[in-house]
């Protein structure tokens, strides 16, 4: 149906593998599906902040070219204390408090 999903690691993904899992008959979306995942190599212990980006649009203007280009201009920072503040291309801003 020309709906595309896109997932990637903003902050604290190093390395991370990215796959996709494929299914039939397992959801309410249709009977095909694929779902892009991140694979953490390792846990490095203790508290580990992890920022993850999905993208989901059935929009012809996002799903054309080139799906890294998905997630270009999208910029994340996080505080000394813990708080993301996620920038997205059209200028809008997201924070979440630690």
């Amino acid at each position: 149906d020309g709906t595309t999903s896109t997932i990637a690691g903003l902050h604290g993904w190093q390395d991370a593998p990215a796959a996709v899992a494929h299914a039939a008959g397992t959801n309410a979306y249709g009977h095909h599906s694929a779902t892009p995942y991140l694979t953490l190599p390792a846990h490095p212990g203790g508290t580990h902040l992890l920022v993850t980006l999905v993208v989901l649009s059935a929009d012809p203007e996002v799903n054309d070219g080139d799906p890294h280009a998905r997630c270009s201009g999208t910029r994340v920072r996080v505080t000394g204390a813990g708080e993301v503040e996620i920038r997205f291309p059209d200028g809008t801003r997201e924070r979440v408090p630690r």
